[in-house]
């Protein structure tokens, strides 16, 4: 059933959520045990990209050469980030130029955020449109942008349920006919909605926490973040890597036993899922980038340290990434391009 849009801000939460995830402002849970069976590490070359020191957010490839970045310089920026354009090598770093949203009107404020490359071959992204004056009448509306045109097109006809990206970002299926996003109730309970161009509605996947998705390159299933109970903004979930089928059916996990993850991402070979997430915990925390495979039900670590939502190149032989570095109290964000091809077998 389509439900009514319920176009109530959370400006709040985005705020809390803000300040969360760049204080560190968490605690960990209690032991959790890995379920998959383990490789030992082959670590994947990394190379940082050179840009300007600042706070990044979603990632997305563009071309072979060029990434889309959300980036704003510091927490003052969170109600209004950009998205630039970074060359791989480094030579160039830019804002796009994208057009305001016609709702938000000539002295309205627009924000742009959580690039993605959608399955045919566009620049998906979020405005958030402010009305001048209005400062609490916050709408989200998702775009694509052609690369090589430069037009925009609106790809639902209504604007997003949330007035705030769910964890994980927006993803369509290959067809782009169904995309899945989370709620953004991010840390407690967290629950995923399905969306097409006409309407919403919930998707119950019978988890207390359900988000960041990513669609087979086949578009038949879908992998995404889940828990068993519900978590808590201060402690962390005990998390685990799930499978559903596109129909929302068939729910169950592959990998079980770690915390910390903000989404997964399904290779283009089809056989490969990466993440962020860490293990253990003490002595024998282990935080870092995963590769899980699906026909080895096997997972192994590609990258050691705190990242965020990974994604793949087109031709799935690289992984871009933002890197943490650092204590929480002066963190460093970094670009980094991870070389997996090898450890594929590519």
């Amino acid at each position: 059933m389509v439900r009514p849009l319920n176009p109530l801000p959370r400006l709040e939460l985005l705020i809390l959520l803000t300040l969360l995830t760049a204080l560190g402002c968490t605690t960990s849970a209690g032991s959790l045990t890995q379920t998959g069976m383990t490789e030992p590490s082959q670590l994947a070359e990394l190379e940082y990209i050179q840009s300007p020191q600042g706070l990044y957010g979603y990632i997305a490839w563009l071309d072979d050469e060029t990434l889309a970045v959300q980036y704003r310089t510091g927490l003052l920026g969170a109600l209004s980030p950009r998205i630039w354009r970074l060359a791989l090598d480094g030579q160039s770093f830019e804002m796009m130029d994208l057009p305001k949203h016609p709702s938000c009107g000539a002295d309205g404020e627009n924000g742009y955020e959580a690039p993605e490359r959608l399955p045919d071959g566009r620049m998906g992204y979020f405005v958030a449109c402010r009305p001048a004056g209005d400062t609490f009448n916050i709408k989200y509306y998702l775009m694509g942008l052609d690369n090589r045109t430069g037009e925009v097109t609106q790809l639902l006809d209504y604007p997003m349920p949330e007035s705030i990206v769910g964890t994980g970002g927006f993803q369509w299926n290959p067809t782009m006919s169904i995309g899945l996003m989370g709620n953004a109730n991010r840390l407690i309970s967290e629950q995923m909605y399905r969306l097409s161009k006409e309407g919403w509605e919930e998707l119950d996947v019978g988890l207390a926490q359900a988000y960041g998705p990513s669609w087979s390159p086949s578009g038949d299933q879908v992998a995404f973040i889940g828990a068993t109970e519900k978590g808590s903004p201060l402690t962390f979930s005990d998390l685990g890597l799930y499978l559903m089928s596109a129909g929302g059916k068939d729910v169950h996990p592959v990998l079980e036993g770690f915390r910390v993850a903000s989404g997964v991402a399904w290779a283009p070979q089809g056989r490969w899922l990466a993440f962020p997430a860490t293990f253990g915990e003490g002595d024998v925390e282990n935080s870092g980038l995963w590769l899980f495979d699906l026909e080895q039900n096997r997972v192994s670590q590609i990258a050691e340290g705190e990242f965020g939502l990974p994604r793949w190149s087109p031709d799935g032989r690289r992984i871009a990434v933002v890197q943490f570095l650092g204590p929480v109290e002066d963190r460093e964000h970094r670009v980094a391009i991870l070389e997996v091809g090898p450890l594929l077998g590519d």
